[in-house]
């Protein structure tokens, strides 16, 4: 299900992990980790393993890309990892796309 650009994604596999997360669902964690950011998300995967699962949702960092490029006011924004070159050694992912975007804003930030 979609719903506000974040789509409901699959459950954690343990049940303790889910109370410790307060028993809130995947997709409400997604939302709250879109309103915090990428930087409170990335964080946030150092935490736990339970942490980590929830964050790493590709989904989620495809919503922050896309983010990321309209604050770049990069035209046409990419939607799609097909369309994006990424270098030699580097994993094509969403995670992967924020992390070079970062950098890219940054370096343009300083100069």
């Amino acid at each position: 299900m979609q719903q506000g650009g974040l789509r409901e994604s699959g459950s954690l596999t343990s049940d303790s992990s889910s109370m410790w997360l307060g028993g809130l669902p995947q997709e409400i964690w997604q939302h709250i980790l879109f309103f915090a950011g990428i930087g409170a998300t990335a964080t946030m995967l150092l935490v736990c393993k339970a942490m980590n699962q929830l964050g790493a949702d590709e989904f989620l960092w495809k919503q922050f890309a896309i983010r990321l490029q309209a604050q770049k006011q990069r035209v046409p924004i990419r939607t799609d990892l097909k369309e994006v070159t990424f270098p030699f050694s580097v994993t094509p992912s969403w995670v992967n796309f924020c992390k070079i975007l970062s950098i890219s804003i940054a370096v343009a930030f300083r100069s």
